[in-house]
């Protein structure tokens, strides 16, 4: 059970960074701005099947993003 709860907690992460990705894409979309649109709408698309195929991974790559972004 404790295995299933930390595999949903991974995988939210990811499925929040792929959902940001979404979104900023919308915004980009309604502002006219494709080439933005389409490589931020492709982020959240490899963002999201890699949260999905390798939740773990995904989990890893993104505490060293946030830890290099918090210390810079």
């Amino acid at each position: 059970m404790h295995n299933l709860f930390t595999n949903f907690e991974v995988k939210k992460r990811g499925l929040r960074v792929a959902l940001f990705f979404t979104i900023v894409s919308l915004i980009c979309f309604l502002i006219e701005n494709t080439i933005l649109q389409f490589i931020l709408l492709g982020l959240g698309l490899v963002s999201f099947v890699f949260t999905l195929v390798r939740p773990d991974a995904f989990y890893s790559f993104t505490n060293c993003v946030l830890e290099f972004v918090l210390v810079f």
